[in-house]
């Protein structure tokens, strides 16, 4: 559903190349304006990319990424790049999103493992929950934050859950999820990026 939005995305970009100026030497990143109104957009995604020859593509391996893309969800459907960071600013990547997430409300994708990797637990303690064939399928977590990580980035998107028992936390692969856990009164959180690699 559309709705409005009427946040100015060049003064937005302006103040945020302000405030991190001294990061962009040289050239560390670049933002775009969106090409249509923002009411045509309804979620920001992260996603690690590996760039060959000037193609693009997403790769599902963090540790792999030359660039880290920012793009905005269309309700249409697809999503366009508003943002490039080299592959070690991954963490700028995500303070990008968060300031957009700040102005709209929009909620952002990619794997959520601030939590697990902070306290450098990795998947120990938890559960995936994947759904194959219609089914749900659980299992025990990647006991390592670089495994765990591998896994939530393949699964981005989809129907795929990490359940942390001890906390009570939901980490979803999709907003659906999100919104269905929520809805029942559970703590949860989608999956976005964050630093695991001790890079940048």
């Amino acid at each position: 559903m559309k709705t409005s939005i009427t946040v100015d995305m060049g003064k937005l970009n302006s103040e945020f190349e302000v405030t991190f100026a001294p990061l962009n030497e040289p050239n560390i990143y670049s933002l775009f304006i969106p090409s249509l109104p923002l009411s045509e957009y309804d979620a920001i995604e992260i996603h690690p990319v590996i760039e060959t020859d000037g193609i693009c593509e997403v790769t599902d391996n963090p540790a792999e990424a030359s660039i880290w893309s920012v793009y905005l969800h269309l309700i249409t459907g697809g999503v366009e790049c508003i943002a490039d960071f080299l592959g070690d600013r991954s963490k700028l990547a995500q303070e990008y999103a968060n300031t957009i997430h700040r102005n709209t409300g929009w909620p952002v994708s990619g794997p959520d493992v601030e939590v697990v990797v902070k306290s450098n637990r990795g998947g120990q303690g938890m559960r995936t929950m994947l759904k194959v064939d219609g089914n749900w399928v659980t299992a025990e977590a990647p006991a390592s934050p670089e495994d765990l990580c591998i896994w939530l980035w393949k699964h981005d998107g989809k129907d795929a859950v990490v359940a942390d028992d001890e906390k009570g936390i939901y980490y979803c692969g999709s907003v659906e999820l999100l919104l269905q856990y929520r809805s029942k009164g559970r703590a949860a959180h989608t999956f976005v990026p964050l630093e695991l690699m001790n890079r940048g």
